[in-house]
């Protein structure tokens, strides 16, 4: 939940996975697969946001719970950029909300996810900066 811990204390992305990764070691190709990911997802934090914002209707994000926000920035992250399988993404943050959040987080952030997938499959969920250059 280094994305979560981010966005609760602050700071520089760099100094929480510093921290983090001083208390916990992890073998070095984790340890850059986890850097990729949570800088990646901090990097597009816009755009990934603002599909958020158009997917999740009758939701604002800042009535999402932070570690349920965290868990769909993560996902989304993972469905535009990374090139997971949707069905691997949504699976995975299905679990990572049951085990961080509840079981009716879980369900609203598949129903999220779910659309995301739809609308990622009729093309109308694209990166602002990918309809830019278009």
């Amino acid at each position: 939940m280094l994305l979560y811990q981010h966005d609760a204390v602050g700071g520089s992305i760099k100094e929480v996975l510093e921290g983090y990764f001083f208390g916990h070691p992890v073998n070095s190709d984790t340890k850059t697969y986890a850097e990729d990911f949570v800088t990646g997802t901090v990097e597009n934090l816009e755009s990934i946001d603002a599909l958020l914002r158009q997917i999740s209707e009758h939701w604002s994000l800042e009535r999402i719970l932070p570690v349920d926000l965290s868990i769909l920035r993560l996902a989304m992250f993972e469905l535009l950029y990374f090139g997971t399988a949707p069905a691997v993404a949504i699976d995975e943050a299905v679990r990572l909300a049951k085990r961080f959040s509840s079981e009716k987080a879980s369900s609203f952030i598949n129903g999220v996810l779910d659309r995301a997938k739809e609308l990622g499959q009729s093309e109308r969920l694209v990166p602002a900066e990918s309809r830019e250059q278009a």
